[in-house]
């Protein structure tokens, strides 16, 4: 399975016995994983975690040098009309095609993000959390500060998100839950849609 650091993430052994990373596959980074602070896999709120998506479709033209932007957004609102409040936005960039050869869908940390401005973009809309189908939302090393100034609003990250081709512009709803432990401020979490 790909990992961010290309460790083994997950094992299962002959006794039942599951060992996983926190990061590992489809999982939620909390708002509180810098600071410490505001909502742990535990705490986050429900009402957080069953949310209208908005999937921005970008899996046509995406690629590794891909950094989502402003006018991404814009584009898609023009024609769907504004991200409600307490929403998951979604970056469908297609990269999730490559999740069975764990060192193409790696890429040696190489695959589409959101830039920065599109992130502050996302912040301003109040949305709940945002998705993408690859390793990370932005790009690995240095300070990730896409990551902070999300979760400094209270919104929550989901990575290696799945299946996002089966569902519609707009319309569904998601469910996200992270597996529920104590102070987990990245968890594993079965995501689901229910669609219209």
């Amino acid at each position: 399975m790909p990992t961010w650091d290309g460790s083994k993430g997950f094992n299962l052994d002959e006794n039942d016995q599951i060992t996983i990373q926190s990061s590992t596959g489809t999982h939620i980074d909390m708002p509180s994983y810098f600071s410490g602070k505001g909502f742990t896999a535990e705490t986050l709120p429900l009402e957080q975690l069953v949310v209208p998506a908005y999937v921005i479709d970008l899996s046509k033209t995406a690629t590794a040098d891909t950094i989502i932007s402003p006018e991404d957004i814009h584009k898609y609102e023009a024609v769907y009309g504004p991200i409600a409040k307490n929403s998951l936005v979604i970056a469908y960039t297609g990269w999730s095609k490559h999740w069975p050869n764990p060192k193409t869908y790696r890429n040696e940390t190489k695959f589409p993000v959101l830039g920065l401005p599109a992130i502050e973009l996302l912040r301003s809309r109040k949305i709940a959390g945002v998705a993408i189908d690859t390793l990370a939302l932005e790009k690995l090393g240095g300070t990730y500060p896409g990551h902070k100034l999300l979760m400094d609003a209270g919104v929550y990250i989901i990575e290696n998100i799945a299946n996002c081709s089966q569902l519609p512009p707009k319309g569904a709803i998601v469910i996200a839950l992270p597996l529920k432990v104590e102070n987990l401020m990245e968890a594993p979490a079965r995501v689901i849609a229910l669609i219209p």
